[in-house]
């Protein structure tokens, strides 16, 4: 009798692991299009908030600035590895002529900002649910059926 893992292996053209031989993951790639897909889609449903009502205006350009930074970050974020590092791939240029400091104090004010922005998102949708317009009080049509509301 055979576990099931080598014959799912099987059934998928891959051959079995040897007992104890640490577990593969076949799903880990190298190309990020996960990172971009899923900030592309974070930052574009707050974008879909562009026109909502804010309790400020200085608090709907925030959000205007967090929600396309979201949108955006990661094609920034690998369009600065890329500026950085692919010279050096490239021309086979060592570490040394690039200067460490700057490009990790790049890197990390990058997430940095992004990480202030995904807070920002999550503490202004709070936020402004406390100061909602009028309409949002208005009652459903559950209110207007008995033993529903």
């Amino acid at each position: 009798m055979t576990d099931w893992t080598t014959t799912i292996r099987t059934f998928l053209g891959r051959p079995a692991e040897p007992k104890g031989a640490p577990i593969s993951n076949v799903f880990a790639r190298s190309d990020q299009l996960g990172d971009w897909f899923g900030s592309l889609v974070f930052g574009g449903i707050h974008l879909a908030a562009w026109k909502l009502e804010f309790p400020t205006r200085t608090e709907q350009i925030l959000w205007w600035s967090a929600s396309l930074w979201c949108t955006c970050f990661c094609v920034v974020f690998y369009l600065y590895t890329f500026l950085v590092f692919g010279p050096m791939l490239i021309f086979n240029l060592s570490f040394e002529l690039v200067e460490e400091r700057l490009v990790n104090i790049g890197l990390i004010v990058l997430l940095f900002t992004y990480i202030v922005a995904r807070l920002f998102l999550l503490v202004e949708v709070f936020r402004t649910m406390c100061f909602l317009p009028p309409d949002a009080y208005v009652a459903t049509w559950a209110s207007n059926v008995s033993h529903i509301s």
